[in-house]
């Protein structure tokens, strides 16, 4: 499972760095999504206004639920021998979803009380995770800006 992560993790953070960085380039998941809910909005019409903002907002909770399962399934290895766990350990689909639920927490840098690693590299990977999700944010916003203010700026008259 934990190669599967490091995969995914691999996979997430070269879409992002794509569209970020190389936006000529546009990763191939922004593409797609991209092409897609313009297809879906030109059939209901009444989503075609709001469909380059809708794109950017499923592309950014994209990369959001891509890097949170990644370190969810980095994480498994570990459960439950390598947290605390307030509660009984949760087997099973259960347990991929408080892997995740932790992984979301831990990517919003909020945390939760109901999980705690044990291990130096496991909290290392935790923090590792947070500033990921806080770049993440940054990033986003920053793309936001850039989209928006670069489609405000070429509209203007010279």
């Amino acid at each position: 499972m934990v190669a599967l992560g490091v995969l995914v993790l691999a996979l997430a953070v070269r879409e992002i760095f794509r569209d970020l960085f190389q936006p000529s380039g546009s990763g191939a998941l922004s593409s797609y999504i991209g092409a897609w809910i313009f297809q879906v909005a030109r059939k209901l019409t009444f989503l075609l206004q709001i469909a380059g903002p809708l794109a950017v907002v499923v592309v950014i909770a994209c990369w959001t639920f891509l890097l949170a399962a990644s370190f969810a399934l980095i994480y498994s290895a570990s459960y439950p021998d390598g947290f605390a766990i307030q509660g009984e350990p949760r087997h099973g689909v259960s347990e991929f979803v408080t892997l995740l639920a932790f992984s979301l927490a831990s990517l919003t840098t909020v945390g939760t009380p109901d999980l705690s690693p044990k291990p130096e590299w496991l909290r290392l990977t935790v923090a590792v995770e947070s500033l990921l999700g806080f770049s993440l944010v940054t990033a986003s916003i920053s793309w936001i800006v850039l989209i928006w203010g670069w489609s405000a700026w070429s509209a203007s008259p010279p």
